[in-house]
């Protein structure tokens, strides 16, 4: 008989681990979209296949920290 608390080993260890989690992740999010905008405004020209490269690139970098 299950008493509710089956997947309890499915959530964050505590509320701190998932806030930083979303912390990351919002980063993450504010960092790329902040890159896009700035490769625009430096390099007009650039065309979206090279702009998505260099997107990628930067955030291989930015998740090696």
């Amino acid at each position: 008989m299950a008493d509710g608390n089956h997947n309890r080993s499915l959530l964050p260890h505590t509320p701190y681990e998932s806030g930083l989690r979303m912390g990351r992740a919002i980063a993450r999010r504010q960092a790329l979209e902040a890159f896009h905008k700035y490769i625009r405004q430096a390099n007009p020209s650039i065309t979206t296949e090279e702009e998505e490269r260099q997107a990628s690139l930067f955030l291989a970098l930015f998740d090696e920290r």
